[in-house]
Formats: structure tokens, sequence, C-alpha cells
């Protein structure tokens, strides 16, 4: 898990290229769904900026990427919305 870690840090494709391999062998039309509840988190238990900016990458890169396999759901506390926003 570490190593994953290590390799979000240093490349934003790592979590889009993680789910690719997972997928291999499996239908094109499936894809993987990540569920990230309690997605404030990120501002109240996060203190490292890098660590944030590099997770918040990976999971725009790997649910944005055109033909890529992963869907992105977050969960959230709705007094949270404004600081996401920024």
């Amino acid at each position: 898990m570490d190593q994953t870690l290590d390799r979000m840090l240093a490349d934003e494709r790592t979590l889009h290229l993680d789910v690719t391999l997972a997928m291999t062998g499996r239908k094109s039309d499936e894809c993987a769904v990540l569920v990230v509840d309690q997605f404030e988190e990120i501002f109240t238990l996060c203190r490292d900026e890098r660590e944030r900016t590099q997770f918040l990458a990976n999971l725009l890169y790997a649910a944005f990427i055109p033909g890529g396999r992963t869907q992105v759901i977050l969960t959230m506390r709705a007094d949270f919305y404004q600081k996401c926003a920024a």
C-alpha cells in the first residue's frame, strides 16, 4: 500500500494505471467504482498540501481520462462544499 501512495505522490496517473491493470481481462464495458466517503476529511485530517493535491489529481485523472474505466463517487458534509469549491 505504501508503494501505491508513494507512486500517487509522484504521478497523477497512478490510480488510473492501477485500475486499468486490475481490470485486465474484464469485459471492456465494465468499470471500477471508487467511493470516497467523508471526502471532507481531505481538508480536516490531511495536513500535507502536496498529498492533498496529488490525491485530488489522481482522482480527477482517473475519473476524466477519455476511455478510462474508473468512476468516482464522493460523499461529503454540506458544510464543506465551500471549501471544496475553493
